[in-house]
């Protein structure tokens, strides 16, 4: 009885750490500094984060999308981070009502212009530069992802080839976006997407 009252409680310790480990990955990178729009945050990777804005007027929890509402002036807010009884604080600065978009929002609204078919029949092209955002595109390093080439840069495009014959598989890139200023980079980002390669004659 001694024994298995041990293991139980050595097992509730340890899905509580397994799940705390969200906060540990979590990382500054994925909460800006900076807002004057909407934004997602990370669910978490071990276990659900739950969020908390210190000014729902300001900055409004919505499940994992923070909407922003800017004032007339700056306004700081801190979004806690929680995971059981683990707290994680980042302050985050809204930026008042006029202000451009800050570098990472840049990057974030080039990718969401990005088009991609989710089912692909043919070759096809993609793009090498979007709203002033430098796109580099790579496959994954797994061996599910053979059959399509991304060709050299060619008129600020890629050209990616479909091997013919092949049966249905899956296709995918690793994208890093950037936004560089006078040879400097300011703004870094990774994003990956997915599809099918409808089997082609």
């Amino acid at each position: 009885m001694k024994k298995l009252l041990i293991i139980v409680i050595t097992i509730l310790l340890t899905g509580c750490d397994y799940s705390e480990k969200s906060l540990q990955a979590l990382s500054e990178r994925d909460i800006p500094k900076e807002v004057t729009m909407d934004f997602e945050v990370p669910r978490g990777i071990y276990g659900a984060i739950i969020y908390e804005s210190s000014n729902d007027d300001v900055l409004k929890v919505s499940s994992y999308n923070i909407e922003v509402f800017q004032q007339e002036d700056d306004v700081e807010v801190t979004l806690t981070a929680r995971v059981n009884s683990r707290l994680l604080n980042f302050r985050i600065k809204v930026l008042k009502i006029g202000s451009n978009p800050t570098p990472l929002e840049k990057v974030r609204i080039a990718f969401s212009k990005l088009e991609f078919n989710e089912v692909v029949e043919e070759d096809f092209y993609l793009p090498a530069m979007i709203d002033g955002i430098e796109f580099f595109y790579t496959k994954p390093l797994d061996n599910r992802y053979l059959n399509y080439e991304i060709n050299e840069k060619e008129n600020d495009q890629y050209l990616v080839t479909i091997t013919r014959g092949v049966k249905e598989e899956l296709i995918a890139f690793n994208i890093k976006c950037v936004l560089m200023e006078e040879n400097n980079i300011i703004e870094e980002r990774y994003f990956y997407i997915s599809g099918k390669i409808k089997a082609l004659a």
